[in-house]
């Protein structure tokens, strides 16, 4: 659908009110007056919530290492920081041959998870149904703006996909939206060999997760215009 103009500002209002009512722009002790008590409430900033368990990227092509690290981190918590994999993989990988095909591939993802200890399968031609029946996180490769970018989803709310970006943050998009992103229903699944995986965690989604947009992406949603292009510039690769 598209939305005039001029109904942007509205839109985006009525949205903020939903998500922002309370917080401040810093994550600073707020204090609330209730039935003449005083309480110090902590209140998270908009950047503390946009990467609540996310790992962000630190490289333009580590999407795939900081996707991983969210999983192994926040999933199965196993700490396993972004640089730790990607140093691990370009121990046997020729680094320009990463930066020529714009990152790690899930293979290199697949051999770092089994040479930790877990059990990691890609699989194609799925669906949104298979997505949910999984009930659990998986890393998928998306196709922005010409630019391929792993992403996790941490599953579907309504009709909302809910996504870690590991360069944009926590955000949701419509299902219809992600089915045109998403690259040949590839999803790249996690399990820890030998256990069950976990019931919860903080990656599990819930409708909570549809409250908190990401600004500049509400703007380019109620325009109609997507997400954002990959543009943004990170530091060098490891060495």
């Amino acid at each position: 659908m598209i939305v005039r103009r001029r109904s942007v500002m509205p839109a985006m209002l009525a949205l903020l009110g939903l998500a922002l009512h309370g917080v401040s722009q810093d994550a600073q002790a707020a204090t609330v007056r209730a039935a003449n008590e005083r309480a110090a409430v902590k209140v998270r900033s908009l950047q503390e919530l946009r990467f609540a368990d996310l790992v962000p990227q630190s490289w333009d092509v580590s999407c795939g290492a900081a996707a991983l690290s969210t999983l192994l981190t926040y999933h199965f918590s196993t700490p396993v920081s972004e640089y730790a994999i990607a140093t691990w993989i370009l121990r046997g990988v020729d680094p320009r041959r990463v930066r020529a095909r714009g990152g790690f591939s899930l293979l290199d993802l697949k051999r770092f998870a089994q040479a930790i200890g877990f059990r990691a399968e890609g699989y194609g031609g799925m669906t949104l149904d298979d997505l949910r029946a999984l009930n659990a996180p998986a890393i998928v490769p998306v196709r922005i703006h010409g630019l391929d970018h792993f992403v996790i989803v941490r599953g579907i709310v309504a009709d909302r996909v809910v996504i870690g970006d590991p360069a944009f943050g926590n955000l949701t998009v419509s299902t219809a939206r992600f089915e045109r992103l998403w690259k040949g229903g590839i999803a790249f699944v996690v399990l820890a060999d030998g256990a069950p995986a976990p019931d919860a965690s903080p990656l599990s989604p819930d409708v909570s997760d549809l409250r908190v947009p990401d600004l500049p992406n509400v703007a380019r949603m109620l325009r109609g215009a997507g997400p954002a292009p990959l543009t943004r510039t990170f530091a060098a690769v490891p060495k």
